[in-house]
C-alpha cells in the first residue's frame, strides 16, 4: 500500500480521515502512470506527467457567475 512522503502526510494534518482515500488514489495513479511526479505545496498536491493533470486540494472552488 502507498504510504506517501512525510510532506504528503503533513499536508493532511488535521484531516486524517481523508488520507486513506488519497493513498488509494495515489497508489492507483502511480501504478497506471509510473513516470508521474508530484509536488507538495502549501495549498495543494500537484501530479505532473510532464504537465499538470491532477491536483489534490482542500480549498473551496467558487463558480463563476
Amino acid at each position: 500500500m502507498y504510504s506517501g512522503s512525510l510532506e504528503e502526510q503533513m499536508f493532511f494534518d488535521g484531516r486524517q480521515r481523508t488520507y486513506p482515500l488519497y493513498c488509494a488514489f495515489a497508489e492507483r495513479l502511480f501504478r497506471l502512470l509510473p513516470e508521474t511526479t508530484l509536488r507538495v505545496q502549501k495549498t495543494q498536491i500537484t501530479f505532473c506527467n510532464p504537465r499538470v493533470f491532477a491536483c489534490v486540494s482542500f480549498l473551496r472552488v467558487r463558480r463563476k457567475a
